[in-house]
């Protein structure tokens, strides 16, 4: 169901309008305010709701205040609601107003809510009040919820702002049956955000908080998981999505994940590696944005991959809330309206079979788009990486081992395990004295971690319990050239010595 189709009679009237004024007015403040009802809305009505929570594991400050505070956490969330449409319709300026209310968690009555505050009035003039701020959008105010098991989309919005920089795409995914839900980006300790590695974590470890308060609201589908991020926020839904490998798609609107500091921000997390990313994946990228030599185009291979680089769109122009504030040229609603469409048709074809974004990618807008870069999945493995040790421990070495050979035959690049918990498997055979199944999952550690020097001592030990001097003399002493001080080899070296006379 088409928004547009509902305002047809009043789109009728304001197209005779402007082009009676065209001559005179290059954006007409009637144009500028209604290009989103072009917007493709599904079948469902959209309920809005804020929950405020805090999260009493980490420690935050408001202002200057000197006390540390349980970190508040003022959740926004889009749903399915009942047809029956009864309540108040949301409008932008209760979204402004709920900015100011994210730390100290105070109730909004949006009917009081009539004109912005001193931050935002130079950009409401009084004859935008009503054509912008007061402006009634499709969502309505905790509306009854529909039952059924929606699928869930986490957004993550840019560095230091409200959970709402696109609010109008929020509601349009909840109008095709999804639950879209998002917080405010701050920093570690307190409002302030900083781009760097700390705000990064800060955000991901909310929206980590999020997701995990999802778990207990109705009608929420965990098993199917998307997430949609804008600029910082796509960066650190990228971070989210290899902590949380559930997550099935990922949208990002000109995020910040091929900037030289987005890279850095992504290479500190060592225990994270980007060719483990399996989320399908579409970025949309800014005229600023390089579309080569893309981190996870480049480097992950479990999931589709799809850049779409946009001519003469500007950072802010990705952001809804942006677009309301600012005047901006028709090819920029333009774009951001196919951008919206295309994610929903994105999202559709992995959480519902719907192949209509496949069709609309390859009839895509030249004058919209002026690149196009995609990349098919090479499959999936037989076990993924967070269930691959405990089908070890249930199955045994021998099934494990040629579980592994499998997967490094079809997916030479994918990490099966990590360090410390395939040692431990070993370490366990190690105790139970079964020194033959030590040895071959040692063989395997070091075959995935060379760089190692743990790895040639762990074999070269196991090696010297069978028996196999020279084998084990030779790895301890390798290891040794990458450990040279290392006392744990230098005592092994010397037990062989002693054992093979």
């Amino acid at each position: 169901m088409n928004r547009k189709e509902f305002t047809k009679r009043k789109n009728r009237d304001i197209k005779a309008f402007i082009l009676i004024f065209a001559a005179f007015f290059t954006t007409n403040a009637i144009s500028q305010n209604s290009w989103y009802d072009s917007l493709e809305y599904g079948s469902h009505t959209v309920g809005f709701k804020v929950i405020s929570t805090k999260d009493f594991s980490r420690p935050y400050k408001i202002g200057n205040d000197s006390s540390f505070i349980p970190r508040p956490m003022q959740m926004g969330i889009w749903y399915p609601a009942k047809s029956d449409k009864t309540g108040n319709t949301i409008h932008f300026g209760y979204l402004f107003a709920l900015e100011n209310s994210d730390e100290t968690l105070e109730r909004v009555d949006p009917t009081l809510v009539t004109k912005p505050n001193e931050k935002y009035e130079q950009y409401f003039p009084s004859d935008k009040l009503d054509l912008v701020f007061n402006k009634p959008m499709y969502s309505i105010l905790e509306a009854s919820a529909k039952k059924g098991n929606f699928p869930i989309i986490l957004y993550g919005s840019s560095q230091g702002s409200s959970g709402y920089d696109n609010a109008l795409l929020c509601e349009q995914i909840a109008s095709h049956g999804y639950i879209v839900v998002t917080v405010a980006s701050k920093g570690a300790y307190s409002k302030q955000m900083p781009f760097n590695a700390e705000g990064a974590e800060a955000q991901t470890r909310d929206l980590e908080f999020l997701f995990g308060q999802m778990y207990t609201y109705p009608n929420v589908d965990m098993h199917n998981v998307g997430t949609v991020g804008f600029s910082f926020g796509g960066l650190n839904m990228v971070t989210f999505s290899l902590k949380n490998t559930q997550v099935k798609a990922m949208v990002s609107f000109d995020g910040s994940i091929s900037s030289p500091v987005g890279n850095e921000i992504l290479n500190s997390y060592s225990y994270l590696n980007i060719k483990n990313f399996n989320s399908n994946f579409l970025g949309f990228l800014g005229d600023k944005s390089t579309i080569n030599n893309f981190p996870i185009m480049e480097q992950a291979f479990l999931s589709d991959m799809y850049l779409l680089k946009l001519s003469k769109l500007n950072h802010l122009d990705f952001s809804s809330s942006n677009l309301m504030i600012y005047e901006r040229p028709d090819y920029v609603h333009k774009a951001y309206i196919d951008m919206a469409n295309l994610t929903v048709k994105f999202l559709n074809q992995y959480f519902k079979n719907d192949l209509a974004f496949n069709r609309a990618l390859t009839n895509y807008s030249e004058d919209i788009y002026s690149e196009v870069k995609q990349k098919k999945s090479k499959g999936t493995p037989i076990i993924r990486k967070e269930e691959y040790i405990s089908y070890v421990k249930e199955n045994g070495i021998e099934k494990g081992i040629q579980i592994y050979d499998q997967t490094k035959s079809s997916f030479p690049e994918y990490q099966l395990f990590d360090y410390d918990s395939f040692r431990d498997i070993g370490f366990m055979k190690m105790i139970e004295k079964d020194y033959e199944s030590a040895v071959n999952v040692y063989k395997i550690l070091l075959e995935e971690f060379p760089d190692n020097p743990d790895s040639y001592r762990r074999l070269g030990e196991a090696y010297m319990q069978v028996g196999n001097y020279s084998e084990a003399r030779k790895l301890i002493n390798n290891g040794l050239k990458l450990d040279p001080e290392s006392p744990a080899m230098t005592d092994i070296l010397r037990l062989i010595n002693e054992k093979d006379k």
